[in-house]
Formats: structure tokens, C-alpha cells, sequence
């Protein structure tokens, strides 16, 4: 459950976690897309300041949508799946105003899939970096499948690219409810 915190977005704290702090370091929110806003800040468990964690916070405009993502990342434990650093947090003067924290990550898998970006071709070769998310987004996309899930309108923005590492992560996926054949029509 999401505790309501009222003095966002200056100094946060959340009991998401036991003796976790959010501190959302930048109040300027960032857009990604139409629908994907997000942030950037820090958690810190308990009263170490160098246990803090350099953090991205995804913003979401209604609790059930952050709810329902945080539970099905739960759900997962995969390498090329996202985990989340905490519950969800909920301001009450801001929108929007439910924040789901993230490891770090310093761009999405979209950014690869633009075709003026250098970070896909070179020499008009595919580089060994984008080889290598590629090959961790089908891992992480096999490894959904198993588990029930379905990616069936999946994006570059829906996977993360973690700040100074070469590691995908898919973090926006469906519950499959019912597949026939190998079209999964019944998501949610």
C-alpha cells in the first residue's frame, strides 16, 4: 500500500520499505514520451548516507496503474526484467503524483531504434552493444512467456538501458489471459 507524503518534492520519505528515504533530487519531470514521464532522485536505506542508491523515478497519474506494474514486476525474478527499488510512492499536491523507483537508467531501448542514433550502426554494422541488449531483451522476452506474460505491443521505451552498463531490462508487460495458437489476444 502507497503511503500519501504531503512535503514532495523536497526531502521524501516513504516507509515503502523499512528506514527507506526517497529523495527526489530533480523536481524537473522529464518526459520520455506522450505517456511516460519520470524524474531523477535518490533512496537510501536507513541512516547510512553512503548506502544511497542513484535512483529514477517513473511518475505515474493513477495509483492502480503504478500498482498493477510494481506487482507484476514483483512477480518476475529475471535478470532482463526490471525490479522496482521500492512500493509506490504517492505525493498529494503534485502531478502526477505516483512514483514507482527504479535503479538509475540513462536511456531507453527506443533510443537505439531511432534511425538518426549512432549507438545501433556502425561501418554499417550492427554494434556489439545494441547485439547484446538485443539479445537481452529476447532472453528477458522467453523468460516472460514461461512465467505467463506477453509483451504484445512491446516498445523501446517499455526497456531500460541501466546508467553505465551494457544490461536491458523490460519493465512494461501484460498478464496473458488466454492464448490460441501463437497469437495472445487476452492480455491485461
Amino acid at each position: 500500500m502507497a503511503e500519501v507524503i504531503t512535503d514532495a518534492p523536497l526531502s521524501v520519505k516513504t516507509k515503502a520499505v523499512d528506514m527507506l528515504e526517497c529523495y527526489l533530487i530533480d523536481a524537473d519531470v522529464k518526459r520520455m514520451d506522450d505517456d511516460l514521464k519520470y524524474c531523477q532522485g535518490s533512496i537510501r536505506y536507513g541512516f547510512d548516507i553512503s548506502s544511497s542508491i542513484k535512483t529514477t523515478f517513473l511518475l505515474f497519474e493513477d495509483n492502480r496503474s503504478a500498482q498493477d506494474t510494481v506487482d507484476k514486476l514483483n512477480l518476475m525474478n529475471h535478470p532482463s526484467i526490471m525490479r522496482s527499488l521500492g512500493d509506490v510512492i504517492c505525493f498529494d499536491q503534485h502531478l502526477p503524483n505516483h512514483v514507482l523507483p527504479f535503479p538509475y537508467f540513462d536511456t531507453t531501448y527506443a533510443d537505439y531504434l531511432d534511425k538518426k542514433s549512432n549507438k545501433t550502426f556502425e561501418f554499417k554494422r550492427f554494434t556489439p552493444e545494441f547485439i547484446q541488449l538485443t539479445s537481452q531483451v529476447v532472453h528477458g522476452m522467453s523468460a516472460l512467456q514461461e512465467k505467463g506474460f506477453c509483451c504484445p505491443n512491446l516498445e523501446g521505451k517499455d526497456i531500460f538501458k541501466e546508467n553505465n552498463c551494457i544490461s536491458a531490462k523490460i519493465w512494461h508487460f501484460c498478464i496473458c489471459t488466454g492464448c490460441t495458437g501463437v497469437s495472445c489476444t487476452h492480455c491485461r
